[in-house]
This record gives structure tokens, sequence and C-alpha cells, in this order.
């Protein structure tokens, strides 16, 4: 705390003095070692609070801790090669000790689709930049949908909806997938949807219609490798 409280004082003492026009990004860095600054004490509350995992798994178990904690974008997963957004990487577990209620599998499913959308626009936005002949429109209606638009050489080759919905009832959330690309209405025709379960203590995705030829739990990152290779690619490479 001493530390970045320092920080601080060293570059607004450098500051003081200089023409506005001349600063540049440094009031920026002012403000990023104020906020570390006012924020530092509240952050080592959490993590001294903390179980401490086996030391074999300590940046793994601090890692997800601080995921559910939201300090870690709120439970997103981090993109560990930001130059390769098509890596495979794991993502920190929701585990429960009891039957998870049908608020927390909601929420599971809410920060999932948020992953998800997170995700794959930007594995969108990687393939764009590989491949100049195709062009792709992601368009966010509302925080419970995304439409993206993919099109080859100017030609729409592929329309999708990316979506949250409660399809199934009882006050539990599920993402849906749909080729109708509409931003109104409620027609949707449910090309594909990711459900979620209680598997072996911890909650998981599962496509509950799905091109794969057998089912099964999967993590946010391949369900965005489902999406693209089953509902994207195909499209755009036939």
């Amino acid at each position: 705390m001493k530390y970045w409280e320092d920080e601080f004082i060293k570059l607004r003492e450098k500051l003081d003095g200089l023409s506005v026009q001349n600063l540049g990004r440094l009031p920026e860095d002012l403000k990023r070692r104020q906020d570390i600054s006012s924020n530092i004490a509240e952050f080592l509350d959490v993590v001294s609070d903390m179980n401490n995992p086996n030391i074999a798994d300590v940046c793994i178990g601090i890692r997800e801790k601080l995921c559910q904690k939201g300090f870690l974008g709120n439970g997103r997963s981090q993109i560990s090669n930001a130059n390769d957004i098509f890596a495979t990487l794991g993502i920190p577990k929701t585990k429960f000790n009891a039957e998870p209620t049908d608020l927390e599998i909601s929420q599971f499913v809410r920060d999932s689709f948020n992953q998800i959308v997170k995700l794959l626009s930007q594995l969108c936005q990687q393939y764009q930049t590989q491949n100049a002949w195709v062009q792709v429109q992601i368009e966010q209606v509302d925080t419970r949908t995304m439409i993206y638009q993919f099109y080859r050489n100017g030609q729409l080759a592929r329309g999708l909806k990316l979506f949250l919905s409660n399809m199934l009832g009882g006050g539990r959330e599920n993402i849906g997938l749909s080729d109708n690309t509409m931003s109104f209405g409620g027609g949707n025709s449910w090309n594909g949807m990711y459900d979620a379960k209680f598997i072996d203590g911890e909650l998981k995705l599962y496509a509950t219609m799905s091109f794969m030829t057998s089912q099964k739990a999967m993590t946010v990152e391949e369900v965005v490798a489902d999406i693209w290779e089953h509902y994207i690619r195909i499209y755009l490479e036939r």
C-alpha cells in the first residue's frame, strides 16, 4: 500500500507546473496509480481471507478465487496468448458445496454467455484479419443478444444470432443459436442450444442441440470451438 501511494505522490509532484498540452498520457498513468493506491487495501483484504490451496496448485487456486470474487473480469476466461485467439485455454471452475440453485445456474449461464461473446468476437476479428476475403459485422442488440454477419468477398455467407433465453422454463436460462438474425421479435429457429448441468460437483455447459456425435460437458472454450466449427467455418470455407 505504501509503495503505490508513494508512486502516486512521486508522479503527481513531477507533473506539477507542467503545461497540460505537454502531458500526453501521463495523466492516465497518474489516474491508474491513484486507482491502485485506493483499491489495493480491499484487494489484499480479499486475498488474505482466502483458504490457501495446495502449494502445487497455488496459482490456479488464487486465479479461480479472484475470478469468483469479480477481480478478474467477473469470472471471464483470460486469453493467455493475446496473439492467438485460437489457443485452447482452461477457465476457472464454478464449484459448489451442494446442488446449485436455479439462481446460481442462471448466473453461471449468463457469465458463460458473456465469456463466449467476448471470445467468439475476438476469434472473428482474428479470422477476418488473417483472411482478406472475409468480412465480419458484429452487432450487440442488447445485453442478451449478439448478431454475427459473415461476408465472403462481399456476399453474405452466414448469419448467426447468439442469445440468452429460457426455452426450458423453470426460471433457468440457456444459450441459444439461430440463423434468424433479425434483431427484433422472438422468431428464433433454434439451430443450437447450450444448457448448464451440475456434473461431478461443478457446473458445466452442455450441448443439448449439437452436430457433435457425442454430447458431453463443455468449457466455454469448447463451446466457442463447437460454434466456430459447426455453425460458422463450414459456411466460410466451402
